[in-house]
């Protein structure tokens, strides 16, 4: 074996034992928050013919409500209702 072989070879070993033992990993530490109840909306328009609006209200339990729609400025009017009760995933229209 060549001298560098071998010096390599040493400090190989000599960088594994000083390493020592992997330190486990932490724990992840999950918080779970409770629905907090809130209400927010708005309302826009561009004066020329087209708006949005939304609305969403939530009690705190889990339940939220609102609407959301537009006019194009061909006065198409669009509405969507929906509603998510807390024991229900996803939104029903």
């Amino acid at each position: 074996m060549s001298s560098i072989s071998v010096a390599l070879l040493v400090l190989t070993i000599s960088a594994m034992a000083l390493a020592g033992p992997a330190v486990p990993a932490s724990p992840i530490l999950t918080i779970q928050e409770q629905p907090r109840p809130y209400e927010f909306g708005y309302d826009f328009a561009d004066g020329l013919g087209m708006s949005q609006h939304r609305r969403e209200i939530a009690d705190g339990t889990g339940a939220v409500k609102g609407a959301y729609g537009y006019q194009d400025p061909l006065g198409v009017y669009r509405n969507v209702e929906y509603s998510r009760c807390r024991w229900l995933q996803g939104s029903n229209p």
